[in-house]
């Protein structure tokens, strides 16, 4: 009897560094009062802990600067037809207590936003992604935060964070991000 295995579904991240992450950590650091005002006008949760403006997202220029580098990288190296980027938003987790429930970015069927991604701005704990069926081999996979590291994935996996040290009162930042690609 022979055999043989076939990756017929495989599940495609894509993952890398921008150029300056500190302008970006800067800039964000500089609006975090602005962040944290619409985060207590728009989220149930305890600004103190989490806080985004995922409502009504603040400009951070140098992100936009940096990121649009990396995907036109990743246009030229994938041969993608392109990549648009229609949301982002910042979010900021202080101590032991900042966490977000495992979610997706995907709305619906109908919906355009087929990739995610998410720029760490400090190497405190990373994200967890979960198998999107039973038939894969892990249940779930941690992806280390690294200053600058970039990880896009299928807007449809459900990923979430939740600090791994208890005692933690370091602060996490990160800016997350919704794609449409075209390949």
């Amino acid at each position: 009897m022979s055999y043989s295995c076939h990756d017929l579904f495989p599940v495609r991240f894509y993952k890398g560094f921008i150029q300056d992450p500190l302008s970006v950590l800067n800039e964000i650091k500089s609006k975090e009062v602005e962040i944290s005002t619409i985060s207590e006008a728009t989220q149930l949760k305890d600004v103190t802990q989490y806080a985004t403006d995922y409502a009504n997202p603040v400009k951070i220029n140098s992100f936009e600067k940096e990121i649009e580098l990396f995907l036109n990288g990743l246009v030229q190296d994938q041969g993608f037809k392109s990549i648009t980027m229609p949301q982002y938003w910042t979010a900021i987790y202080k101590g032991p207590q900042g966490m977000h429930a495992p979610h997706t970015h995907r709305s619906g069927n109908m919906d355009m936003i087929n990739y995610s991604g998410v720029l760490y701005l400090s190497n405190h704990d990373g994200t967890t992604f979960y198998r999107p069926h039973g038939a894969c081999h892990n249940s779930q996979i941690d992806n280390p935060a690294v200053l600058g590291n970039v990880v896009l994935f299928p807007s449809e996996i459900v990923h979430g964070y939740a600090p791994k040290i208890t005692d933690n009162k370091n602060t996490r930042y990160i800016m997350s991000f919704n794609l449409s690609i075209s390949a």
